[in-house]
């Protein structure tokens, strides 16, 4: 009996011991999300601010550029030229170097496959992000360049341009897209996907003609040769800050939901010890009395 409730007594120590392991692990857990939640949050808001800086300024310069290329009818643009038949197109893809951001990664590639089966053409691919390459190894005929491993990925918009413009200009594509998670609101993000190449004129606008009756030096050729490169550069880097922005959005939003998770961890494991120590004092009382009848 004595050795019965020796060892009853060690095994309800030793459970005591792994709950209270169990919640500092659980404390240390919601300690590094808590604190990874509020790093995504400080980048979010800077990574905001320019994904909403870039998509004005980018509209302003598509605007500009289209009623440019509106006025010149005859000497239109290279970058304007559409090919009659699409065999194939380039689809540019960002994705992210790390994870722990939710869903983001996944939501983009069901995104860019199901859109890809609807434009029934062959591709071809540039990649930013590591978490893209493996999703991207199937087409590795079609692979033509990586950009995952630039420290800055802004750095990189030029090369990036000059590979496609040149393929969309040899006619080796007829059609560049970029495929990345755009930003919405700090807490909404949606995968898409926008056509670069060819630079297709703003339809369905009421306004006037801005340039209309302005004198344009040196011409509107050269201004639209200049121009137009640099809209397309600026549309990548729009979807690169845009991506960024999606990306702390998603982490912020997992860890959140992370430190949530290790609170009610943490909740029920305190509920357990209290349970089993208010059990031991209970059944130690029950011994001590137990035994005080024993020797009345």
């Amino acid at each position: 009996m004595l050795k019965n409730l020796k060892r009853s007594g060690r095994v309800k120590m030793k459970n005591k011991r792994l709950l209270k392991r169990r919640l500092s692990s659980a404390k240390n857990i919601h300690k590094i999300t808590k604190t990874m939640e509020m790093v995504a949050a400080s980048k979010m808001r800077k990574a905001q601010e320019l994904a909403v800086s870039g998509k004005n300024y980018a509209e302003m310069i598509y605007e500009m550029a289209s009623d440019l290329a509106d006025i010149d009818r005859e000497g239109a643009h290279k970058f304007l030229k559409k090919y009659e038949k699409v065999d194939k197109a380039l689809v540019i893809v960002v994705s992210t170097n790390k994870g722990l951001c939710g869903g983001l990664n996944v939501n983009l590639f069901r995104f860019l496959t199901g859109w890809m089966s609807e434009l029934k053409v062959d591709f071809e691919f540039i990649n930013i992000g590591k978490k893209s390459q493996g999703f991207l190894r199937k087409y590795n005929d079609n692979f033509l360049a990586d950009f995952s491993d630039e420290e800055r990925w802004i750095n990189t918009t030029g090369a990036i341009m000059d590979l496609a413009t040149k393929k969309f200009l040899e006619n080796e594509v007829q059609q560049v897209w970029i495929c990345y998670s755009q930003f919405v609101s700090a807490l909404k993000y949606e995968p898409g996907v926008i056509k670069l190449l060819p630079i297709e004129k703003l339809e369905g606008r009421d306004d006037e003609n801005k340039f209309e009756n302005y004198i344009i030096e040196p011409s509107i050729k050269e201004v639209l040769a200049n121009l137009l490169p640099h809209y397309l550069e600026m549309q990548l880097k729009r979807a690169i800050y845009e991506a960024e922005a999606s990306e702390h959005s998603a982490r912020m939003m997992a860890m959140k939901s992370a430190s949530d998770n290790a609170m009610g961890l943490m909740d029920g494991i305190r509920h357990e010890y209290n349970k089993a120590r208010q059990q031991s004092i209970t059944e130690e009382l029950a011994d001590i009395t137990t035994a005080l009848m024993a020797i009345k």
